[in-house]
């Protein structure tokens, strides 16, 4: 069972998950354990709640706010976007970021 931890920008370990599935840079997996703030709690449950409203007119700008905590995978040169929960299902998006040669 491979295993990744999500911080936000502050470094702050918020999430430990199972990673099911990494395929085309999408990140697929269950979280063991969480801490997000209350905040960022409420920003993945608006976002549920959109998706089960079938609202998605308003998905892009509440997907901004969660992609402006800044989160990263601890120990990985990955930039992380489009996150999604549902529950402790989470999905996201990866790139690496390129170094400078």
């Amino acid at each position: 069972m491979k295993q990744i931890v999500l911080q936000d920008k502050e470094e702050n370990e918020v999430a430990e998950i199972e990673v099911q599935s990494i395929k085309n840079g999408l990140v697929s997996g269950r979280m063991l354990k969480q801490s997000f703030s209350i905040e960022q709690e409420n920003q993945f449950k608006e976002f549920e709640e959109l998706v089960n409203e079938q609202v998605f007119s308003l998905l892009d700008e509440i997907i901004e706010k969660i992609d402006a905590n800044g989160y990263r995978i601890k120990n990985k040169d990955w930039e992380i976007y489009d996150i999604q929960i549902f529950e402790n299902q989470i999905s996201l998006r990866i790139k690496e970021i390129a170094k400078d040669s």
